[in-house]
């Protein structure tokens, strides 16, 4: 069983029909005789009759044509409906030469153009001439000029409209008009990109600005990081540091209250224990007079407090008073507040 399925179906849609009309249409207008394109970015041709000799050779950057007299041409108009493609018309305008053709086919030379298209018709005229009375008249050309088939275009004229008869030197012009057509698509195609670049410039440029923002914000975020890991670093040491002067004022300060109380205390009396902790002391010990040695101590204007923790006792059958004594050193804040 044969399959219906074409390789060129896509979703239910004839690629290959996409694409003949797509070309089709590109020829109807850049490629065909008496398109836009051919109009307007074709070539100029310098056009000679035959009937004269002024013609020059043609060269390299000159492109030239001979017309014929009415008398060598056959012209046959077509009327086409305006849905046939231009695939379809080359089709129509041979089997049209074939059939209307008084020449051999092998001596047959033909051109056809579409010179008028109407809402719903295609007008076509197609010039049919024979390759034999051709070369007679090139033939009968002065000398100069009879070896130009090879470089002159063959043309017909009907109604002003004029129609190149195809196998003579219009392949040369055919192919600068490509080269052209090719030229200005890669121009246009330049031009857009230009136009979609700066269109896009802006975009970029903010995106760019965008993008160093958000680098910078990441950076700041970073950074910030940092400063708040060095704060809390700085604040431990700080508290280190706090701790070890603490530390070292506990260690050494006590030095100085208990020489100051070893210089205070009477010779006849003397301490049994010390203990401080901050700004509080503790002590105890035996003197002859308790109350006078507690009163001599608050006269110290380093001590800010004296007082008893316990009752003065004597100590069995000596003449000795045993005393228990709390002393307030002031702060350490209070002391620079005083000394300022």
């Amino acid at each position: 069983m044969k399959s219906s399925t074409s390789n060129w179906n896509l979703f239910g849609v004839d690629l290959s029909t996409v694409l003949t009309g797509y070309l089709s249409a590109w020829k109807e207008t850049f490629w065909l005789q008496g398109s836009w394109g051919r109009r307007h970015l074709d070539l100029p041709v310098e056009v000679h009759d035959f009937a004269s000799s002024d013609a020059a050779v043609g060269s390299a950057d000159k492109l030239q044509a001979w017309r014929l007299n009415d008398d060598y041409v056959l012209f046959r108009e077509l009327h086409l409906p305006v849905q046939v493609a231009s695939s379809a018309i080359e089709g129509i305008v041979t089997a049209e030469v074939n059939v209307a053709s008084p020449f051999p086919a092998e001596d047959t030379v033909f051109g056809w153009k579409v010179i008028n298209r109407q809402a719903d018709i295609v007008d076509v005229v197609v010039a049919i001439s024979s390759r034999h009375t051709l070369n007679q008249l090139f033939a009968a050309l002065p000398e100069s000029l009879r070896d130009t088939q090879h470089q002159f275009e063959v043309w017909a004229e009907f109604k002003g409209e004029s129609i190149v008869i195809e196998g003579f030197a219009e392949r040369r012009r055919n192919t600068l008009y490509r080269r052209r057509l090719v030229m200005l698509a890669a121009a246009l195609l330049v031009s857009a990109s230009l136009l979609v670049l700066a269109a896009a410039a802006p975009v970029v440029q903010k995106k760019l600005e965008l993008s160093y923002l958000q680098d910078l914000h990441q950076q700041a975020r970073a950074d910030a990081r940092e400063a708040v890991s060095l704060r809390t670093q700085l604040a431990q040491k700080n508290d280190q540091i706090a701790a070890l002067n603490s530390a070292f004022r506990q260690s050494v300060e006590p030095l100085g209250s208990l020489a100051l109380l070893t210089y205070s205390i009477p010779e006849s009396g003397w301490l049994l224990s010390f203990e401080q902790r901050g700004n509080r002391i503790e002590i105890q010990g035996l003197a002859e007079n308790a109350a006078t040695l507690m009163q001599d101590l608050s006269g110290i204007e380093l001590f800010e407090q004296v007082r008893p923790t316990s009752a003065i006792r004597k100590t069995g059958n000596q003449a000795k008073e045993r005393y228990q004594l709390e002393i307030l050193l002031p702060q350490v804040g209070e002391e620079v507040a005083d000394g300022q």
